[in-house]
């Protein structure tokens, strides 16, 4: 060993093992070379080995001690600070010499702190796993994504796990009434998956509910005429499809608005009905004596009134 910068010798790490080599040739001046009367074999004793200066000896830093930025387990596409306490240098088991180091990958972690030519013990080990994490899931379902308003979408997601939809909702199937773009993740244990390629629904809503105006009564022979308030779309009860219908028939009426693919909520019933109406007779009449009237005949004419 030598201090000296010039030395070709390099320092050796005296907290780790390693050999001495000792010269042990016979000879020199004590006690003498040997000679014809010199017994071999022989035994060579050595007491001990001193060094001197307390330079020749090393004071090894303390086991140092790992911080974890998390849990040991982590889902895959995170990561994992792992941070050595204080020290004047570092060598981690993967080769790194900075105080803390960040992973992506699973397995045995250590640290050794280094003080010169000294070197700690490794530090306890800290043992990270990667779980896996579910596959982006796809949303299946039955019927159009565009409907009306009253109807529903049922939109699924695979079975197996646990669920988080765009909407908060927790369950495997979601029913949907209301327009929107729909995604969903899948969660295993603490992995989450990336989120599903989004629904698009399209609510549409409902044509407003007509109303029917015009007269509800004609005379019996004649008809009237019920007006919807909708220009077109409109559906009738009796299959008419025009904004007014011409009605010779007593009944109830009501009318509908389609507008694409929607239609309405029906109007109120419209009650119609036919009447036997006053008339006012012209014309020949006969009459006899049981009447009170004089006998005779007089022509007659009805007119309504």
């Amino acid at each position: 060993y030598s201090s000296a910068a010039s030395d070709v010798y390099k320092r050796q790490p005296f907290d780790r093992r390693f050999h001495m080599v000792l010269n042990l040739a016979v000879g020199g001046n004590w006690p003498g070379s040997p000679n014809g009367t010199t017994v071999f074999p022989a035994t060579y004793s050595i007491d001990y080995v001193r060094m001197y200066g307390s330079q020749f000896l090393c004071n090894a830093p303390a086991t140092p001690t790992i911080t974890n930025s998390g849990s040991t387990n982590f889902c895959e596409g995170s990561s994992r600070t792992l941070t050595s306490n204080v020290g004047d240098g570092y060598l981690w088991n993967t080769g790194e010499t900075t105080r803390s180091i960040t992973t992506t990958i699973g397995g045995s972690y250590s640290v050794r702190l280094i003080r010169g030519n000294c070197t700690s013990a490794a530090s306890t080990a800290v043992v990270l796993t990667v779980l896996p994490v579910p596959n982006q899931p796809t949303i299946t379902y039955s019927g159009s994504t565009t409907f009306c308003a009253g109807n529903s979408l049922v939109l699924a997601a695979p079975a197996g796990f646990n669920y988080l939809w765009s909407n908060n909702a927790t369950t495997q199937n979601i029913t949907v009434t209301q327009s929107g773009n729909y995604s969903v993740r899948i969660i295993s244990g603490t992995c989450t998956s990336e989120a599903s390629n989004e629904v698009s629904v399209i609510v549409t809503l409902l044509p407003a509910t007509p109303t029917i105006s015009g007269a509800t009564s004609f005379c019996v022979g004649s008809s009237t005429t019920l007006t919807s308030n909708a220009i077109s779309g409109n559906l009738w009860s009796n299959g008419d499809t025009t904004q007014s219908i011409s009605v010779s028939n007593a009944g109830n009426y009501s009318v509908r608005t389609i507008e694409g693919t929607c239609t309405s909520a029906s109007s109120s019933s419209t009650s119609v009905s036919s009447i036997i109406c006053n008339q006012i007779f012209t014309g020949d009449a006969s009459f006899t004596n049981s009447n009170n009237w004089n006998s005779g005949s007089v022509p007659l004419t009805g007119t309504d009134i």
